[in-house]
């Protein structure tokens, strides 16, 4: 039970303490000194009885309140016992736990000693090995550098001999050039020179078909005109005929048919001539 405390007013009691009281016992035993002090202020003693029966009830609440101190006081007893109980098994699986993660440590350290031993032994191997590599490395590395300055050698001399080829075709690939070239030139004013002597003859070709197109045209034009009057006489030649066989048909009679024949056959051997013509 947690106790709750108020402060002693001066005026009344000074060298009484009420902290270590609970609170309704305190407030109690405050009310009754209040009310004694304003009784002797105000002179009054006829409420004593008042008084006693209120200090009464408060002497069997505090014997109450004792009674569950004492309660209370036995029960932290019993738990400060249980507690240092537990505490000093707690203390002593603490020891047996330090001595068993001493051992622990001990045999833990002594494997990691081997262990540092046989690695350093297996590091001085491995260094010793690496020695070895290295010098075999060395000699092959050697070799392979001799190899390659006789390759390097070798390989220059043959580039020499290359270049000098080189410079050889060179030279006589120049000289065919040139060569090719001025038959290219030749070629060139040969062609010219033909090509000069084509267009002459195109030039020449040109002027004398296009005077003989324009005779060709002439002749056409003639003969276009010549169509056009002789299609012009056949018109003719057919609007005398119409004209002519309207007045057959109006003069035809059975006296008049053999004339209709001589009539008709001078008519078409008019015609023949004129159409040969």
């Amino acid at each position: 039970m947690k106790a709750l405390y108020v402060k002693n007013p001066g005026a009344i009691d000074k060298d009484t303490s009420l902290s270590a009281l609970p609170v309704e016992t305190a407030s109690l035993i405050l009310n009754v000194r209040i009310h004694l002090y304003n009784m002797k202020e105000s002179g009054r003693s006829n409420s004593m009885d008042e008084v006693i029966e209120r200090i009464s009830t408060l002497e069997g609440r505090v014997s109450e309140h004792d009674r569950i101190f004492d309660m209370i006081r036995e029960e932290i007893r019993g738990l400060r016992e249980y507690i240092d109980g537990r505490i000093d098994d707690t203390n002593a699986r603490i020891d047996d736990l330090r001595l068993d993660m001493n051992g622990r440590i001990d045999d833990t350290n002594k494997k990691i000693d081997d262990l540092k031993s046989d690695m350093n032994g297996r590091i001085d191997d491995t260094n010793k090995k690496i020695d070895d590599l290295k010098s075999d490395m060395n000699g092959r590395i050697d070799d392979t550098n001799k190899k390659i300055d006789d390759l390097k050698s070798d390989m220059n001399g043959r580039i020499d001999d290359t270049n000098k080829k080189i410079d050889d075709l060179k030279s006589d690939m120049n000289g065919r050039i040139d060569d090719t070239n001025k038959k290219i030139d030749d070629l060139k004013s040969d062609m010219n020179g033909r090509i000069d002597d084509t267009n002459t003859r195109i030039d020449d070709l040109r002027l004398d078909m296009n005077g003989r197109i324009d005779g060709i045209n002439k002749r056409i034009d003639e003969t276009n005109r010549r169509i056009d009057e002789t299609n012009k006489r056949i018109d003719d030649t057919n609007r005398k005929i119409e004209e002519m066989d309207i007045r057959l048909n109006r003069r035809i009679d059975s006296n008049f048919k053999w004339m209709l024949g001589i009539q008709i056959a001078m008519w078409i051997t008019i015609i023949s001539a004129i159409l040969l013509h």
